[in-house]
Formats: structure tokens, sequence, C-alpha cells
């Protein structure tokens, strides 16, 4: 990620919280608005100038709440994510799995914990990036290394459901 690259991700998460705010605000003062409403105003109040209207769930907004569902998870929650096997998880479905690919991960360990943690080290470090047509790629790199151990690409609904489950895992300990 270059800075231009980081500097619109920061963009993108201070305007997703700020259409947070003032619609959780707007909904208290006017309950019956339609949400479309809301949004062209927002988008008026901010001179949102792209040529693509700004939208509260974009990629950038779903990488900052990444941070809130897999980095806080994953240092949290670590000692109670059970080490299954990346491939038995696979083949039960767990997270979707099936919408992964994965181009490499030289580990010996290939467990749910350290699949959590290299993806969690992508997005600390910024080694992550969308790719148009719904996917993302997240890649980790050991300490004085220069090319990547671990690179994944997940197709957006996977990622998705990935979460969720994780979250579940994680917040009820329902594995």
């Amino acid at each position: 990620m270059n800075n231009n690259e980081a500097a619109q991700f920061v963009f993108h998460a201070l305007y997703g919280l700020k259409f947070l705010q003032e619609f959780a605000i707007a909904l208290e003062d006017t309950p019956n608005k339609q949400i479309s409403v809301f949004l062209s105003e927002f988008q008026n109040r901010i001179a949102w100038s792209n040529p693509e209207k700004y939208a509260p769930y974009n990629t950038h907004t779903l990488f900052f709440y990444l941070y809130g569902s897999i980095l806080l998870p994953q240092q949290t929650f670590f000692n109670q994510i059970p080490a299954w096997d990346i491939d038995t998880i696979r083949s039960q479905s767990w997270g979707t799995l099936q919408y992964l690919e994965i181009h490499k991960w030289e580990t010996k360990e290939k467990t749910l914990p350290s699949f959590i943690k290299a993806i969690r080290n992508s997005l600390a470090h910024g080694r992550f990036d969308y790719i148009p047509i719904g996917k993302y790629t997240f890649e980790d790199v050991r300490r004085g290394k220069n090319a990547p151990y671990f690179s994944i690409v997940f197709h957006e609904f996977g990622l998705r459901d990935f979460i969720f489950l994780l979250a579940a895992g994680c917040l009820f300990n329902k594995w």
C-alpha cells in the first residue's frame, strides 16, 4: 500500500464514521426520512466531488471494519481460537473458505490461529488490497524478508462470512 492509497483509506474511514454519526443524529430528528434522501444530502454537505457517489459501504470502509473485526479479536481472543487444521475447516466450509484462494503459505502450522494471525499482520502492516471484481488480497512477510510467505485472495462474500463466524466464535465462544 503506497501513501496515496493509505491516505484514501484514512479519508474513507473518517467519512464512514462521519456518515454513521450524522445518520444516527438525523434518524433521531427525522425518523421517517429515507436513507437515500439522507445519503444525497450527506454527499452535498461534504461536497463529494468524485464521479462515483459516496457510499457508506465501500472497499475502504470494509478494510476499516476489518481492523475491528480481525485485529482486535485476534489479539484479544487468540487463546480461545481452536487450532483447527485449515484443510479440515475448508472441507467443513467454516467461514465459506471455499471462496478463498491460497496462493502461498509457507509454514509448517496451517491452522486457524496462524491463518488469522497472517491476515491480522497483513492488515496491521498495510499489505492488503482490493481487486475491483470483488476480491481482497492479503500478504504477510516474515521479519527481515521482502518476499511474502503468505499470500491469499478472499472473494468478498467469503470474507464477509468468515468475519461473521470469527466474531461469533470470539464473542460467544461458539466455534
